[in-house]
């Protein structure tokens, strides 16, 4: 009875996915069976549409539901949380298997919009706090997305769709008034996050890293710019100052 029941919902959720193609077990009134596979595509389509906008306009309502159709249909999720949609779309555009989009830079724009909602949507309470952190260390906001994309992709728009390739150094991360914010960098800032991010917590030692990744000289010069840009990423909440938030 158990492996009938099982076969029975095999059958059946294959037929939500792809009614078209695949048979409607036997038993299963159409009408209803209707009922199911709009509510479910509805819903999938529903947490994708309010995180990708951007990429829903510019593909159009018939092409956008065409790509979140074949998402259904095709894809595997590996989260059972709904809030995991997007990012289970993300993998789905990035796997090889996936369908050739229409612009070379859907997939990084879909990335972008993406983040908003992981930065704005992360649990803070889930980070081990390190209560022995030296005074003067400095971490990470642990909300932060340091990004490097091939496109301009917080440009993209229907009046702006790039035909060139331009490196372009986002952060994103919730600042202290707990609201997702955005901001462009350069590839130096960029690379000086990143070695925070690699364990690094003095200033010191990130900058000397710095100058050898840049090949410049480590001088007064350079460390006093340094100093700088970290301050002003630690003013903007990009970065913490144990010693400042004690």
């Amino acid at each position: 009875m158990l492996e009938s029941w099982q076969s029975f919902q095999s059958e059946f959720a294959r037929y939500l996915r792809d009614p078209e193609n695949e048979r409607l077990p036997e038993g299963v009134i159409p009408r209803r069976a209707k009922v199911y596979e709009d509510l479910l595509f509805k819903n999938i389509c529903g947490f994708l549409n309010s995180c990708f906008p951007v990429c829903k306009t510019l593909l159009g309502e018939s092409e956008w539901a065409s790509v979140a159709r074949n998402f259904f249909r095709d894809w595997r999720c590996h989260s059972p949380r709904f809030n995991d949609i997007p990012k289970e779309f993300i993998d789905y555009l990035s796997a090889d298997s996936s369908p050739e989009l229409r612009y070379p830079w859907l997939l990084q724009l879909a990335h972008y919009e993406w983040v908003e909602l992981a930065v704005d949507t992360f649990d803070e309470s889930s980070v081990e706090v390190n209560n022995s952190a030296e005074k003067g260390s400095i971490y990470v906001n642990p909300t932060l997305h340091n990004l490097i994309y091939d496109w301009p992709v917080h440009q993209i728009s229907p009046d702006y769709l790039p035909t060139e390739q331009k490196p372009t150094f986002l952060l994103v991360y919730r600042n202290s008034e707990n609201k997702v914010a955005f901001t462009e960098i350069n590839a130096a800032t960029s690379a000086l996050i990143n070695l925070f991010e690699q364990a690094y917590t003095k200033s010191e030692e990130v900058l000397s890293e710095l100058a050898s990744q840049m090949n410049v000289p480590f001088n007064d010069a350079f460390n006093a710019f340094g100093l700088e840009m970290i301050n002003q990423l630690i003013v903007q909440g990009m970065l913490i100052d144990v010693q400042a938030s004690s």
